[in-house]
């Protein structure tokens, strides 16, 4: 598969979350600590847009690229967070991280 550039720098980043080899726990899926969140809904966690200095408006299509490639997983989840101005309401999280064949592709693993 080929990459923009602007692609690998985002799945470099999410890469840069496994260390130099890709986490499982399952030996399928990314281990969840690899993720990184697209919004949190409250804004009171940082975002990979935010935590890289990514422009959201330009990156999410990015992120949509590749999730449409099949390069990266997709994690979505309802929270309430707590001590925040949203107390008490439900938030949408989302989260993506890197497959293990885009890994093992931009890392030269085998």
């Amino acid at each position: 598969m080929e990459y923009t550039q602007m692609e690998l720098k985002v799945l470099n980043i999410l890469a840069d979350e496994h260390g130099s080899e890709w986490q499982t726990e399952d030996d399928e899926h990314a281990q969840l600590d690899t993720f990184l969140l697209t919004t949190d809904g409250t804004g009171d966690w940082g975002t990979i847009f935010g935590n890289h200095q990514l422009d959201p408006k330009v990156y999410r299509g990015v992120i949509s690229s590749l999730l449409q490639k099949g390069a990266l997983e997709e994690d979505e989840y309802t929270t309430v967070p707590k001590g925040s101005s949203f107390t008490g309401r439900k938030c949408k999280m989302i989260a993506i991280a890197i497959k293990q064949e885009p890994f093992n592709a931009i890392r030269g693993a085998a």
